[in-house]
Formats: C-alpha cells, sequence, structure tokens
C-alpha cells in the first residue's frame, strides 16, 4: 500500500461512519449499504437520482405531516359528530320513554367512556339500536296521599280521576298500564254503585 493509501483510509473510515483503523472490508461493507440505500430510496421515489429522491423523501414527509394533522382533524370531527348522534339517540329514548332518567345517566357514562376508547360510534349504534327496539316504560301509578283525618279510605284515582270520570280510551290506557290499579278502580266503582 502506498502512503497515500493509508492515509486516506482513516478520512473514507470516517465518511462512512466507522472507526479510524476499520478494516478494508468493514469500508467495503458500509458503501455497499450505503449505496443499497441509494438504489432502493431512488426506486421508491421513482426518480433518477439521489438529488432527486432527497427532494422527494422530503415532499412524502410533508405529506405524512399534513395526513396527521388531518387525521386529528377528523377525529375531532368524528367525535362532535358522534356526541350530536347520541343526544339526538338519548333524547328520543327518553321522549318515547324507552329510557328513565337513570338508564340515560348510565348510558350517557359509557358513552364517554367508550369515546375516549374512539368508539363513540359503537355507543350510538348501541343506545340506537336499543331504542328501536325497548319497550315503552310503564308509568307508575300516581300514589294519593294518605289521608289526614280518620275517615274512610280516599278512593282510588288514576291521573286525578275516579275510575267513574274516565272515559273509556283511559279505561283502556290504564287496563294497558297498570292492570292491578284497573281492577282495584274497577272494583271500586263497582262496591260504589
Amino acid at each position: 500500500m502506498s502512503e497515500n493509501q493509508n492515509n486516506a483510509t482513516p478520512t473514507v473510515a470516517r465518511a462512512l461512519g466507522l472507526p479510524a483503523g476499520s478494516s478494508e472490508s468493514d469500508m467495503l461493507a458500509a458503501a455497499s449499504r450505503l449505496r443499497e440505500l441509494e438504489v432502493q430510496l431512488m426506486a421508491i421515489a421513482t426518480v433518477e437520482s439521489s438529488a432527486e429522491a432527497l427532494g422527494a423523501l422530503r415532499g412524502m414527509k410533508a405529506k405524512a405531516d399534513k395526513a396527521d394533522e388531518l387525521q386529528k382533524r377528523l377525529s375531532e370531527v368524528e367525535a362532535e359528530r358522534d356526541k350530536q348522534n347520541f343526544e339526538a339517540q338519548l333524547q328520543r329514548g327518553l321522549s318515547e320513554r324507552k329510557l328513565s332518567p337513570e338508564t340515560a345517566r348510565l348510558e350517557r357514562e359509557k358513552f364517554e367512556r367508550r369515546l375516549s376508547e374512539g368508539r363513540g360510534a359503537e355507543a350510538v349504534a348501541d343506545l340506537k339500536g336499543f331504542v328501536d327496539v325497548a319497550p315503552t316504560l310503564v308509568a307508575q301509578p300516581r300514589q294519593q296521599p294518605a289521608p289526614s283525618g280518620g275517615g274512610s279510605a280516599p278512593a282510588l284515582s288514576w291521573n286525578g280521576k275516579s275510575y267513574a270520570e274516565l272515559k273509556p280510551i283511559e279505561k283502556h290506557q290504564l287496563w294497558k298500564e297498570n292492570r292491578e290499579l284497573f281492577d282495584a278502580m274497577k272494583s271500586e266503582a263497582g262496591r260504589a254503585a
């Protein structure tokens, strides 16, 4: 080896990112890896030179950053849509008397948990499916206040009316909602007549 070659060897090793004193085979292997990397980058970027590959790589990075930004925005929009859809289904369930206030509170907690996991749409679909097929909640009979005096027991009523005051459609509705109260009111009206 000539003296120029010996002086060039540490410089080449440093240029390849190798420690001083690296063997010629280590330097050749590093150079081969770099060349393979260059060829692969040009192939992926479908360009003809290393400079074009570097420019294409910068462009790909900019697109990836923009895609990340758009994905974040999309997630925010989807979460907002899920919240609106959930509220609509919750209100429908309450207005159609298919959800009690307590059930609505539990559904809201479940939705918030799923939304934080990125599964808000699942919670909306679950609630919609439930409200679509759930039965209407039966109204609880209104309790009459206890008598204040020592007189006889108060007459039974439904929605503030005695059995005699109920229209036929109201009697039917009472019969559907609370058969026990219907029977008791009918029996009481029969005894009073």
